[in-house]
């Protein structure tokens, strides 16, 4: 089995290393930005909710008769959908919408008069139910909000993400070719010398970098080798000479 060379196997690192890099640092960057939107957007939804409840209560006190109405504007100025439960009766703007829709955990968290909220699937959207319950007035607000708009947002911010550390994992990896292509360079200067100085040509010399100190040295050190090689060489050569005669 043939073995990889040095240069293969530090570049393998290098571009290892760099999309690890990527990968973590972009999953930490998604999900702490997914963290601060999803919080801020239900935060948001609820405190309209809060808003939405307190013009209901003033309906029902004031002109109940008016109520239909005051839902349709809400749906309308918030792009949600409202449901009342008011004296055992269920009250909605959207007729083709049943208020069975609403999960049962959040109706037995309003029975309890807990304000309360839960993220369910509807279609494949995710959707945000929030109950305020009104105890003065007997009754119970819930608002349903799409988050189908928040989902794309996180879709598109997910390919953003994935884009950068696929970019950043390609360039660590040239990169890293680049400087392992760099740092190998003496020593396959080394190599190429030592196999002509092993087919016969002692004449082979590594240049000296005066820049590169580790280079100078090895050159050097090279260079000085060949040279104590050739000398012994000659003495050899010389020896064999003088006994022969």
């Amino acid at each position: 089995m043939r073995r990889r060379s040095l240069r293969l196997r530090l570049s393998l690192a290098f571009g290892v290393g760099a999309t690890l890099l990527s990968v973590v640092f972009a999953s930490l960057a998604y999900f702490g930005v997914r963290h601060i939107l999803v919080t801020e957007r239900q935060a948001t939804d609820l405190r309209q909710a809060y808003v939405n409840a307190a013009l209901v209560r003033n309906a029902l006190t004031t002109s109940p008769e008016s109520l239909p109405e005051v839902l349709h504007s809400l749906d309308v100025a918030t792009s949600s959908t409202s449901f009342l439960r008011w004296q055992g009766q269920w009250y909605a703007t959207k007729a083709n919408t049943s208020q069975k829709v609403i999960p049962s955990a959040l109706r037995r968290m309003a029975v309890r008069d807990v304000v309360s909220r839960q993220v369910v699937l509807r279609h494949g959207t995710p959707v945000l139910f929030i109950d305020v319950p009104l105890p003065t007035s007997h009754a119970t607000y819930y608002q349903l909000h799409s988050l189908g708009d928040l989902e794309a947002t996180l879709k598109r911010l997910f390919l953003i993400f994935a884009g950068g550390a696929l970019f950043t994992s390609l360039l660590g990896a040239l990169s890293g070719s680049l400087i392992t292509r760099r740092a190998m360079a003496p020593l396959e200067v080394a190599s190429a010398a030592a196999q002509r100085v092993a087919a016969g040509e002692l004449d082979t010399r590594i240049p000296e970098d005066p820049k590169n100190s580790e280079v100078a040295t090895l050159a050097t050190s090279f260079n000085t080798m060949i040279e104590q090689l050739v000398l012994r060489l000659q003495r050899d050569a010389r020896f064999a000479g003088d006994v022969s005669h």
